[in-house]
C-alpha cells in the first residue's frame, strides 16, 4: 500500500490554487498525458546531460507546482548532478518507480 503523502501534497497544491479540487484535478490529469519523464530518462542514458538538466528544471518545477513531492526530490537531485557533469543513470530507476507510484496515486485521486 502506498503512502500517497510521500509522492503528492494535496493540501499543499489546494492551498496554492484557492481550493478548487476540480482544476487540481484536471491539471494532474494532464500531467499524466504531458510529462518529460520518458525523454528525461533517454536524455541520462544517452549521456546528454544538457537535455537532462533541461528536462529534469522543467519536471521539478511542474512537480513543485502540482506538489508531487517525491518526483520533485528526484527531479531536482537530477538537474544538480547533471549540471555538474556528473553520471546520473543511478537516478533513473527511482525517477521511473516515482513516476509510477505518483502516476498510481494521482489515478486513485483524481479518477
Amino acid at each position: 500500500m502506498l503512502d500517497k503523502r510521500e509522492y503528492i501534497d494535496i493540501e499543499s497544491a489546494l492551498s496554492r490554487i484557492g481550493g478548487n479540487v476540480a482544476l487540481y484535478k484536471k491539471l494532474l490529469k494532464h500531467f499524466l498525458i504531458d510529462n518529460h519523464i520518458d525523454d528525461l530518462c533517454t536524455a541520462i542514458e544517452n549521456g546528454n546531460y544538457e537535455d537532462a538538466s533541461r528536462f529534469a528544471h522543467t519536471t521539478k518545477g511542474v512537480c513543485a507546482n502540482l506538489s508531487l513531492t517525491k518526483l520533485r526530490t528526484v527531479s531536482t537531485n537530477i538537474e544538480a548532478n547533471s549540471k555538474s557533469g556528473l553520471d546520473c543513470t543511478a537516478f533513473v530507476p527511482e525517477l521511473r518507480q516515482s513516476f509510477e507510484a505518483t502516476a498510481q496515486v494521482i489515478m486513485d485521486y483524481a479518477g
